[in-house]
């Protein structure tokens, strides 16, 4: 995905709170068209109780996209479906990363290797998570998958000196 289209997707949080939470927007618009629900029941070939079910659906969030996008087409109107993030994409994949990368090493033996330097932690969580946000294992809960990231950045590790070495050199 570029980062245009990111950008622009990014940007719907922003539409997302102008948009008014106005209970069933099949009713608001069919009363704005000046529409019945005896009238729309019939452009959707359906009855005026079974319109009156779908706009109740709407409201408690179960009506199908189908279902909606047949009310639209019967107001002459179309249907826009989207998801909205909450934050910016590349927040949510740190964030994802660092919730993993702590979570395992907490729970591994990894931990150990680190002789107990906070320093050292602070230095390979935030390697971990560098190498997580990259990963396809982001979004997994795959130890294996995160013991080989860990290896991969314990043997980068050991060719390159850590932070305590380069204070003694």
């Amino acid at each position: 995905m570029d980062t245009d289209t990111k950008k622009q997707i990014e940007g719907l949080r922003d539409l997302k709170a102008q948009i008014p939470n106005i209970g069933s927007w099949i009713r608001n618009f069919r009363r704005i068209l000046g529409m019945t629900q005896k009238q729309l029941a019939a452009r959707l070939g359906i009855s005026s109780p079974s319109l009156y079910q779908l706009e109740q659906n709407e409201i408690e969030g179960k009506i199908s996209i189908k279902n909606l996008d047949r009310v639209a087409q019967a107001m002459d109107c179309e249907l826009v479906y989207f998801l909205v993030p909450k934050q910016k994409f590349k927040k949510i994949r740190k964030e994802q990363a660092h919730k993993l990368a702590s979570k395992f090493l907490e729970e591994s033996s990894s931990q150990a290797l680190l002789n107990d330097n906070p320093l050292e932690k602070e230095e390979a969580l935030e390697k971990l998570v560098e190498k997580l946000v990259q990963s396809k294992h982001l979004w997994n809960d795959d130890p294996e998958a995160l013991k080989s990231i860990w290896a991969a950045r314990s043997s980068e590790a050991s060719t390159t000196p850590t932070s305590s070495e380069n204070l003694i050199n």
